[in-house]
């Protein structure tokens, strides 16, 4: 069974060295500050190519697609708005029933 956890935090807030951490295990995959770049498909991932020419991302957008109800695109949208600071009560009091979608 495969877990999706998603880490927010504020800048300076220890986050990425959670993440850091986390990623240090054999059983996670640490993808960084995927918020910034999910929906850039234009931007330089870490290997030279762009994310929507790169082959981990590749895969990655077309297991998540697989396994979620909902595409790539419609997530980078849910994600990106709910890491808005405008969201921030409404992400931090939704309840679990809504666990994929806090609007």
């Amino acid at each position: 069974m495969t877990s999706w956890i998603y880490i927010a935090g504020r800048g300076h807030s220890g986050s990425t060295m959670l993440d850091a951490m986390l990623g240090t295990s054999q059983y996670t995959e640490s993808v960084g500050e995927l918020v910034s770049g999910m929906g850039r498909y234009t931007a330089r991932c870490s290997c030279g190519n762009t994310f929507a020419e790169c082959v981990y991302w590749e895969e990655v957008r077309r297991r998540f697609e697989q396994s979620s109800d909902i595409s790539w695109d419609t997530a980078v949208w849910y994600i990106v708005n709910q890491a808005h600071l405008k969201s921030l009560f409404k992400t931090l009091f939704s309840s679990s029933k809504k666990r994929n979608r806090a609007y």
